[in-house]
């Protein structure tokens, strides 16, 4: 069975951390507000928030789990056996379940399936409970 990566956008404080730490680098890379004697010094800053920035947005996308929920208090990104995944918007939510090997979201205009075989039966049942946890009732 395969594991399900959860990441909370809104209380993952080492992304926010990082996030940060790439934007004083670029700031005082790329304006140069401290004159080095070694002018390459800024390039090096400059370049570490570059890395820097690219590493958090590719972890906040779960670009290095093969299956990976992110989410946040309006809506969530559901990747399961696909690069670019499912979007889903809690405000449309009507109701979610599992049926089978499948989680069914009834969104107001339609409803979104998606394949959870191979997924571990613990995983399932936290990926249900966080979409119902964020319904608007």
């Amino acid at each position: 069975m395969e594991k399900i990566h959860f990441n909370n956008l809104g209380q993952n404080k080492i992304i926010h951390i990082a996030l940060i730490f790439a934007l004083l680098c670029l700031l005082f890379g790329g304006l140069e507000i401290i004159n080095f004697r070694n002018p390459k010094i800024n390039k090096i800053i400059l370049f570490l928030g570059e890395v820097s920035l690219v590493i958090s947005l590719a972890d906040m996308q779960g670009l290095f789990y093969k299956n990976s929920v992110n989410w946040n208090n309006k809506g969530m990104n559901i990747r399961i056996k696909s690069f670019f995944g499912t979007d889903i918007k809690f405000s449309q939510v009507n109701k979610a379940e599992l049926q089978g090997d499948e989680l069914v979201v009834y969104e107001k205009s339609n409803k979104k399936r998606i394949d959870l075989s191979k997924i571990s039966q613990k995983d399932r049942e936290k990926l249900l409970s966080i979409i119902l946890e964020h319904i608007e009732e």
